[in-house]
């Protein structure tokens, strides 16, 4: 369980031990600067290292021990399991909003007159490393939920 914790990272910020030197990531998802065109990742919801759920030295050597201990399993398979379904929640808001700007990108194209096509080329040469970066990230989230199954 700490070995997934301890490497599971993005970009080099670690993701799911609590030990990131950042406490949020923001991910620009659309053009304006407004709340609704960035998701943010609250890292501190998902530190599921052992220290963290409470599950690092459980004894069992006694009946009261091992009843304790398995609450505290319980108590962290709930809690894994929340990391989980708030990570594939952000996963799927980071698709739709890739297939937005794709959306977007096509509608936008199919507007244009024919002589200001060069200079948006350049503009969707961006928009393409936009969604790009989007599809990384939502990668990395969905190899992150399924390694904490």
């Amino acid at each position: 369980m700490d070995r997934i914790a301890n490497t599971s990272e993005f970009n080099g910020t670690k993701l799911l031990n609590g030990k990131s030197s950042k406490s949020v990531l923001d991910f620009q998802i659309g053009s304006k600067g407004t709340s609704n065109d960035r998701i943010q990742l609250s890292l501190k919801d998902y530190d599921v290292s052992t220290a963290s759920l409470g599950i690092d030295g459980l004894d069992s050597k006694s009946l009261e021990s091992s009843r304790s201990a398995l609450e505290s399993i319980d108590q962290a398979i709930s809690h894994v399991s929340d990391a989980r379904a708030g990570l594939g929640g952000l996963q799927a808001r980071l698709q739709s909003a890739t297939q937005t700007l794709s959306v977007r990108e096509i509608t936008s194209l199919r507007l244009i007159p024919g002589s200001q096509i060069p200079t948006l080329l350049k503009k969707r040469l961006s928009l393409l490393k936009s969604r790009f970066f989007l599809r990384q990230e939502s990668q990395c989230l969905l190899k992150q939920t399924h390694l904490l199954s």
